[in-house]
C-alpha cells in the first residue's frame, strides 16, 4: 500500500506540457505495482480461517466489496477533481491548468487513503497466535 502511495503522489506532478514518459509512467507502473503486490495478501488474510463449505461465498464477497469500494471511490475522486476544476475555470484559470489541478487533488486524496490503507493494515492485521494448552491442574499430576 506505501507502494500505491508513492504512486498516487508521484501522479501529482502532472501539469499542462508535462510528458507521459516523466509525469505519468513512473506513477503509474509504481502504483500498480504496489497495488498489486497488496491484493493477494489481502485476499488471503480474507478468505483464511474460514470453512471449506463457505470459502467460495467469502470470495465472493471479497471481490464484491471490492469492486464496489472501487465504484464508490472513483466516484468520489472524480467528483472532488471535477468541482475543483470547476470551480478554478469560473475564477479564471486555464481550462488546462485547472484540469490538471483538478487530477492532482484526486491523487493526494487517493495517496491519503492508500496511507489510510497501510496503516489500517499495520494497526489491525496480526498474524493469529495458536492458543496455549490450558495448564493441566496440579491435584490430577498427584493423583
Amino acid at each position: 500500500m506505501l507502494l500505491a502511495a508513492l504512486g498516487e503522489f508521484l501522479l501529482t506532478s502532472v501539469h499542462p506540457g508535462g510528458s507521459y514518459a516523466a509525469n505519468v509512467l513512473p506513477g503509474g507502473v509504481i502504483g500498480a505495482f504496489g497495488l498489486g503486490l497488496a491484493l493477494v495478501p489481502a485476499t488471503i488474510v480474507a478468505v483464511q480461517g474460514v470453512d471449506r463449505a463457505v470459502s467460495g461465498l467469502a470470495s465472493g464477497v471479497l471481490n464484491t466489496s471490492r469492486f464496489v469500494g472501487a465504484a464508490l471511490g472513483l466516484a468520489v475522486l472524480s467528483t472532488l477533481a471535477a468541482n475543483h476544476t470547476n470551480d478554478e475555470v469560473a475564477s479564471g484559470t486555464s481550462a488546462a491548468r485547472a484540469l490538471t489541478d483538478g487530477f492532482q487533488l484526486q491523487f493526494e486524496i487517493g495517496a491519503i487513503f492508500c496511507l489510510v490503507g497501510a496503516l489500517a493494515a499495520l494497526v489491525m492485521l496480526r498474524p493469529q497466535r495458536e492458543p496455549e494448552p490450558a495448564p493441566e491442574m496440579a491435584g490430577a499430576e498427584s493423583a
